[in-house]
Formats: C-alpha cells, sequence, structure tokens
C-alpha cells in the first residue's frame, strides 16, 4: 500500500492493476465467448445432425465423443466458475 500517491512506485503499482484487471477480464470475455460457441455447435449437432449424435451410441463410453465433449463442457464451466469467483479481494497476513 502506497503512503504518498505520488511516487513513481505508487503510480507504478496502479497501473500495473489496471493492466492486470483488464488482462482478467479480456480472458474471461474471450473464454466466455468460447463456451457460447461450443453450447451452440452441441446443440446444433443434437437437432440438426442427430445421427451424427447418436453414432457412438453402442461404444463403450471411452470410445464415445460425447464423452470428451462432456468433459469439455465441465472443465468450461469450472474454468467461468474459478473466473467469476471474488476478484479483487486481498488478504491481508501479519
Amino acid at each position: 500500500m502506497c503512503v504518498v500517491a505520488t511516487t513513481p512506485s505508487c503510480i507504478f503499482e496502479f497501473i500495473f492493476k489496471k493492466v492486470f484487471l483488464a488482462g482478467l477480464v479480456l480472458q474471461l470475455v474471450s473464454f466466455t465467448l468460447f463456451s457460447g460457441i461450443y453450447i451452440r455447435f452441441l446443440y446444433r449437432v443434437y437437432t440438426l445432425e442427430h445421427n451424427i449424435w447418436e453414432r457412438d451410441k453402442g461404444e463403450p463410453w471411452n470410445r464415445d465423443w460425447r464423452t470428451l465433449a462432456a468433459a469439455l463442457a465441465i472443465s468450461c464451466i469450472g474454468i467461468l466458475v474459478s473466473h467469476c469467483g471474488p476478484v479483487g479481494i486481498q488478504y491481508q497476513h501479519d
């Protein structure tokens, strides 16, 4: 924490925090866009190309492409939850 706001180190700290926060926001926006495109892809395959959706139905779970799709969806949810957590909370320790 800066005592005098006009010192060069305080100005650098202020700029660094703003750039860091802007980077996190851009990352969240881009990953949200990716997740939306992915959800739309799965929806379109399910509704328009149902034969592709059902293609690996008789295969074991580890040879079914929908298993990979589900794993990617779960990881997307986990990443979005971690990005939307408490941003900017500073933990103070003695």
